[in-house]
C-alpha cells in the first residue's frame, strides 16, 4: 500500500501529465483553426468536374481541354468565380450552361471583350454510376429565347446528322484585321448537328454555308459562337477543330492579354467572407503576425517562473523612501552641485561627532584640529583640502569625486571603524 501511494505521488497528484495537456491543447487549437479556415473556403471546394459545359469540366460538353491547350502555349488562362473589376480589357468567355439562364445574362459584363458560346446539348446523370451523359439537343427556339437579351434578332438553325464541315472567313481581308494568320478554310472532319445563326446585328467573321459560326455585335466587343462543339472537349479531339478554337479566341482578344472563363453562370461562384479575407494577401501577413503574437504570449504564460509579483505603491512610505525620493528629485532637476555647501556642513558636523569634539566649536578650530588628526594618522589628504574642494565643486562629477575622498579620509581617521 505504501509503495503504491509513493508511486502515484510521482505524477504530482494530477489527472494528466503537463505534456499531455500541452499536446491536447495544441491538437485542439489546430483542429479549431483548420475548421475555421476550411469553412471560409467551403464554396471553393465544390465539385467542379460535374460534367457541365464549363472550363473545369472534363466531360465531352466541358471546356477543360481548350484551357489546358492554351496554357500549354503560354497563354494566361484563369477561371472567373467572382467579379474581378481589374481584369480591364481581358477577354471573358461565357459558355452558357443551358437555355435556362433567365437573369444570368444580366451578370455578364459587356464592357470588356466578351465571347458568348451558345448552348447546344442537354445533359443527364446516372446516379448509380455517378456519370454525366450527353442528352438531346436543345430546341433552337429555346436557345434564341436564352440569348434574346443580347441580340433579339438572332435566329439559330441546326442541321441533322454528322458530316464534314468547311468553315471559311466571311471576308478574308476583313477577318484578317482581327487575326492576320486566319486560314482560308478550316475543315472539321465530323460535326454532329452543326449549329449556325443569322442576325442583322451580327458582323460575320466565320461562316459555314449560309450560316454564321462566329460573329461580332455591331459597335461592341461582344462575340457569339454558334456551336460549342467547335471548342469543347468533344470538338477539339481533332487537330483542325483545335486550330479553329485557338484562332477564334485570338480573333476576339487583344494580343497577349489573358483570358477568363466564367464559372459564375454554372453555380460555382465564390463569395468573400471574413475568414477568406484574413487568409489571403494582403491581410495574410497581418494574420500571421497575430498568430505569432498569440504563440509568444502563450509560451510566456507557460514558462513564467514563480507567482506574479504583487503590485506595489508608486510612492513608498517612511523616512528612507522620503530621502530617496528627494534625492531622485534633485537628480531629475540636475541640481546636485547646489548641494556642495550643505554637504560641507554635514562633513563638519559628522566628523565632529565621530571625533567627540566639544559642541559650539568654531569652524576654523574644527578644521585645524581635523588637519592635526590627519598629520597624526598620516592620511592621504588633509581635511581642509577636501572641504575646500567640495565647496569649490563646479560639476556633479567633481562633487562625487570629492565626496569619495571624504569617505576615504573618514576610514583612514577611524581606521575602518
Amino acid at each position: 500500500m505504501t509503495d503504491r501511494i509513493g508511486h502515484d505521488s510521482d505524477f504530482g497528484g494530477g489527472l494528466f501529465r503537463p505534456l499531455t495537456l500541452i499536446i491536447l491543447l495544441v491538437v485542439g487549437l489546430f483542429a479549431f483553426g483548420a475548421y475555421i479556415s476550411l469553412s471560409g473556403f467551403v464554396d471553393e471546394m465544390k465539385k467542379s468536374d460535374n460534367g457541365r459545359s464549363h472550363a473545369m469540366s472534363k466531360s465531352p460538353n466541358g471546356f477543360a481541354g481548350i484551357v489546358q491547350l492554351m496554357r500549354s502555349q503560354d497563354t494566361q488562362v484563369y477561371t472567373l468565380r467572382n467579379d474581378i473589376p481589374y481584369r480591364q480589357e481581358a477577354l471573358t468567355i461565357y459558355t452558357l450552361p443551358s437555355t435556362n439562364v433567365a437573369g444570368g445574362i444580366e451578370k455578364i459584363d459587356f464592357d470588356v471583350p466578351t465571347l458568348i458560346v451558345l448552348p447546344k446539348w442537354n445533359t443527364f446523370s446516372a446516379l448509380s454510376k455517378k456519370q454525366v451523359y450527353r442528352g438531346d439537343a436543345y430546341s433552337v427556339k429555346d436557345i434564341e429565347n436564352a440569348i434574346i437579351d443580347v441580340d433579339e434578332d438572332l435566329f439559330v438553325s441546326r442541321e441533322v446528322g454528322t458530316r464534314k464541315v468547311t468553315i471559311r472567313p466571311d471576308d478574308v481581308s476583313k477577318t484578317r484585321t482581327y487575326l492576320d494568320r486566319t486560314r482560308l478554310k478550316y475543315t472539321i472532319p465530323d460535326v454532329t448537328s452543326l449549329q449556325t445563326m443569322e442576325s442583322e446585328s451580327l458582323i460575320p467573321l466565320l461562316t459555314a454555308g449560309n450560316g454564321i459560326i462566329l460573329g461580332r455585335l455591331e459597335s461592341t466587343d461582344t462575340y457569339i459562337l454558334s456551336d460549342p462543339d467547335l471548342m469543347n472537349n468533344n470538338g477539339i479531339k481533332s487537330f483542325a477543330a483545335a486550330e479553329l478554337s485557338l484562332d477564334m479566341i485570338d480573333m476576339t482578344r487583344f494580343s497577349d492579354d489573358e483570358v477568363y472563363f466564367d464559372l459564375v453562370l454554372h453555380g460555382l461562384a465564390t463569395r468573400s467572407n471574413l475568414v477568406k479575407t484574413a487568409l489571403t494577401p494582403p491581410f495574410l501577413s497581418a494574420t500571421l503576425c497575430l498568430i505569432a503574437l498569440g504563440i509568444l504570449i502563450s509560451w510566456r504564460a507557460f514558462t513564467r517562473f514563480g507567482a506574479p509579483q504583487p503590485t506595489q505603491r508608486v510612492y513608498a512610505l517612511g523616512k528612507e523612501a522620503l530621502a530617496e525620493n528627494s534625492a531622485d528629485l534633485i537628480k531629475m532637476t540636475k541640481r546636485q552641485v547646489n548641494m556642495a555647501m550643505p554637504y560641507s556642513a554635514y562633513m563638519l558636523s559628522s566628523t565632529a561627532d565621530r571625533l567627540s569634539m566639544p559642541p559650539n566649536t568654531a569652524e576654523e578650530e574644527l578644521v585645524r584640529r581635523f588637519d592635526k588628526h590627519s598629520e597624526t594618522q598620516r592620511t592621504t589628504l588633509k581635511f581642509s583640502e577636501i572641504l575646500n574642494s567640495v565647496r569649490s565643486s563646479k560639476t556633479t562629477l567633481d562633487l562625487e569625486t570629492y565626496a569619495q575622498n571624504y569617505q576615504i579620509w573618514t576610514k583612514e581617521i577611524t581606521r575602518g571603524h
